[in-house]
């Protein structure tokens, strides 16, 4: 998934994006979106950084739909929208509960060896 797809999911979600996917007048949070993403990349451990919207993204476990949902309550905390702010960040401190406790269970389970003891 691109970039873009996860900004205009989350513009999408937030009610932004207009009749038909038009993007008029946003482009003040078009300009803020890479910034958003690699924040809520950050967030999520993730060791990858973007440069533009053309970037790709593949996270496992559902981390697209985490991203979308931390993007979505950054864009809105960026135009000062705190309604839907303080919504999608319950949704999003949630869903990235549920994704950093996946992440976990994969790594305790990865196999150890203590020198064949």
């Amino acid at each position: 998934m691109t970039a873009n797809k996860i900004f205009l999911a989350s513009l999408d979600l937030l009610g932004y994006s207009g009749i038909n996917g038009d993007k008029s007048g946003l482009e003040v949070l078009e300009s803020r979106a890479v910034c958003a993403i690699n924040q809520i990349l950050a967030d999520l451990s993730v060791n990858i950084e973007i440069s533009t919207l053309e970037d790709t993204l593949a996270l496992q476990n559902g981390g697209n739909e985490v991203l979308i949902y931390g993007v979505a309550m950054l864009l809105a905390l960026s135009i000062d929208d705190a309604e839907k702010n303080r919504f999608f960040a319950t949704i999003y401190n949630r869903k990235r509960t549920s994704y950093k406790v996946e992440i976990a269970k994969i790594n305790d389970v990865l196999p150890f060896s203590d020198g064949g003891v």
